[in-house]
């Protein structure tokens, strides 16, 4: 079972928690999954709560451009 299926409903909103020690690209990709897991799973909003990752340093302005790039790509805009 991957982390990304670990998604937590709470008052309707999947709340998900990764942990451990990533590079960047693999937090990235993490996130992607979950939010693709949560759009299959018919939920519409979804909180990722990143307290319990290392690993990597803050990203650049075009790390983060890429990041959220690859999120909205994932929700194909059904997810909040």
């Amino acid at each position: 079972m991957s982390q990304a299926d670990q998604i937590e409903l709470v008052d309707g909103i999947g709340v998900f928690r990764p942990t451990g020690s990533f590079r960047f690209q693999q937090v990235v990709a993490l996130v992607t999954e979950a939010i693709v897991h949560a759009r299959e799973r018919g939920i519409g909003k979804l909180a990722v709560v990143t307290y319990g990752l290392s690993g990597f340093q803050p990203p650049s302005l075009s790390e983060r451009h890429w990041m959220v790039r690859e999120w909205v790509e994932a929700s194909q805009g059904k997810l909040k």
